[in-house]
C-alpha cells in the first residue's frame, strides 16, 4: 500500500493562512489533461465546488469552491474530528444491566433495567448482541425475571431524527434512540419508527424467552429506579474501530450516537443540536477554523448542511496537523481496497494512492480526502456536487482524482 506524502506544516486563521491560489504552475501537458477533464459535461451539468491543492504548487483547480453545497456523508469528516477533539481515547458506548430486585433459587424478584448507552453497534444475534446480553443474564443464575424488562433510553433525547432528514430518509436510514438494536434500521413499520425502544425491548424479551429466561410483568420504557443495583456492563467496540467503521463504511448511526453524546458531555444536553454546536466550537477553536455554512447532522443525510469545498480541504489539512492525524487519515477508505472506496479509483496507477471520504444522497455527491501523486506529491482535496440525479456522477469525480494523483513531477 503506498504511503501519502506528508504536508507541510499548517497555518490557519490563528497564524498566515495556507494560500488559496496557485503557487507555481502544473506541466503544460499535465495543466492541459486537467483543463480538458474540468471541462467534461458532466461537471458543467449540475452545481459543482471543487478545491484541490498540490504540494508545492498550490491551489491547482478551485471551481466555485466557496460555494455551499450540500456535503452528503463527507459531513462525517466533521464528526469524526469533533470525536477526536470531544471524546477521550479509551471511550466506548456502554450498555448497562442493573436491577431492583434479589434473586432466589433462580428467581429475580424485582425488575431488570437496561440503560442504553447509544451503542450503535448492539445486534440482535453475535457475539455483541440481546443474545449475548440474555446469555450473561442465564448465566448468573436467572431463570425468571418476576418483575418488567425494563429499558431506559434517558441518555440522549427521544427526538427521532435530525430537522433535514425527510420521511423516505427515516425509513432508509432508522430513527434515532440511545437503545439501538440492528442499526435500528431492520424494521418499517409506523410503530416501530415512532418508537424504537420500545419495540427492541419486546425483541430483547424475545431473545431472553430463547436463552429460557422467562419475563413475568412485560417490558417498559422508563428511566432506571434510584434504588437498582448493577448487574454488569458491556461495551461497544473501541474507539478507533467506532470512527474507522464510521469513515470507511459511512455509518450514519453512529455518527449520530457520537454527535448526540458529545451534547451531553460538553453541553450538558444530549441532542443533536447541542451536539453539533460543542462540535462547531471545538473545531472553531482547536483547529482555527472559521464557521461556515449548516451543520443540521453528523451523517450528511440531511439535505439542510451544507459547507463549501474549500472547508473540507482545509478541515483535512487542519486534522492533519493534529497529534490524533494520522489516526484520522487511517480511518478513511482507501482506493481499491477498503469501505467504500474498495471498487473506486482502483487501477494499478492510483490504487492505494488515496484515502477519502465518499458521499452520496439524493441530489448530491461528494470525495473529499487525501492522495499522493506519482512523483511524490501531497494532495489535499474536495469535489462536491449538487443537482438532478440523473446528472450527477462520481465517475467523473474519479476520474479528475486519477488525473491529479497520475502527476510524476
Amino acid at each position: 500500500m503506498a504511503p501519502l506524502a506528508p504536508l507541510p506544516p499548517w497555518t490557519s486563521v490563528c497564524g498566515a493562512t495556507q494560500p488559496d491560489v496557485q503557487t507555481a504552475p502544473p506541466a503544460p501537458t499535465w495543466a492541459g489533461v486537467i483543463a480538458a477533464k474540468l471541462a467534461d459535461p458532466r461537471f458543467t451539468g449540475a452545481a459543482f465546488g471543487i478545491s484541490i491543492w498540490v504540494e508545492g504548487l498550490g491551489e491547482i483547480v478551485s471551481r466555485a469552491p466557496d460555494r455551499l453545497l450540500m456535503p452528503a456523508s463527507n459531513q462525517k469528516l466533521w464528526t469524526a474530528a469533533g470525536v477526536h477533539l470531544g471524546l477521550p481515547g479509551d471511550f466506548t458506548f456502554r450498555t448497562r444491566v442493573m436491577t431492583t430486585g434479589t434473586l432466589r433459587d433462580g428467581v429475580l424478584a424485582g425488575d431488570l433495567y437496561v440503560i442504553g448507552g447509544g451503542d450503535p453497534t448492539l445486534t440482535t444475534t453475535g457475539s455483541h448482541s440481546l443474545d449475548s446480553l440474555a446469555a450473561e443474564i442465564k448465566r448468573r443464575g436467572i431463570d425468571r425475571i418476576a418483575g418488567r424488562v425494563v429499558i431506559d433510553e434517558s441518555r440522549y433525547d427521544v427526538t427521532r431524527t435530525p430537522a433535514g432528514w425527510e420521511p423516505w430518509q427515516l425509513e432508509f436510514v432508522g430513527p434515532l434512540s440511545a437503545f439501538m438494536v440492528d442499526w435500528n434500521n431492520l424494521r418499517k413499520e409506523p410503530e416501530f419508527m415512532n418508537d424504537p425502544t420500545k419495540a427492541n425491548a419486546q425483541t430483547f424479551v424475545e431473545r431472553l424467552a430463547k436463552a429460557k429466561v422467562e419475563v413475568s410483568g412485560g417490558v417498559a420504557v422508563a428511566t432506571v429506579a434510584s434504588d437498582a443495583t448493577p448487574l454488569f456492563a458491556v461495551d461497544s467496540w473501541p474507539l478507533p474501530k467506532l470512527l474507522h467503521h464510521m469513515l470507511s463504511e459511512s455509518d450514519n448511526m453512529m455518527a449520530e450516537s457520537f454527535v448526540r453524546e458529545i451534547g451531553r458531555r460538553r453541553k450538558g444536553v444530549a441532542s443533536t443540536p447541542a451536539g453539533l454546536a460543542a462540535i462547531d466550537e471545538l473545531i472553531t477553536d482547536a483547529m482555527c477554523l472559521p464557521k461556515e455554512g449548516i451543520n443540521d447532522d453528523g451523517s450528511g443525510v440531511s439535505h439542510y448542511s451544507t459547507h463549501s469545498a474549500r472547508y473540507w480541504r482545509h478541515l483535512l489539512e487542519a486534522t492533519r496537523a493534529q497529534q490524533w492525524g494520522a489516526h484520522f487519515e487511517s480511518e478513511l477508505a482507501i482506493s481499491g481496497r477498503t469501505g467504500t472506496m474498495a471498487s473506486r479509483l482502483n487501477s494499478p496507477a492510483v490504487i492505494g494512492r488515496v484515502h477519502a471520504k465518499t458521499g452520496t444522497v439524493r441530489g448530491g455527491r461528494a470525495l473529499s480526502g487525501y492522495a499522493t501523486t506519482a512523483g511524490g506529491r501531497a494532495v489535499v482535496f474536495s469535489i462536491i456536487g449538487n443537482g438532478d440525479d440523473t446528472k450527477l456522477t462520481t465517475k467523473v469525480m474519479d476520474e479528475l482524482v486519477e488525473t491529479i494523483v497520475s502527476y510524476a513531477g
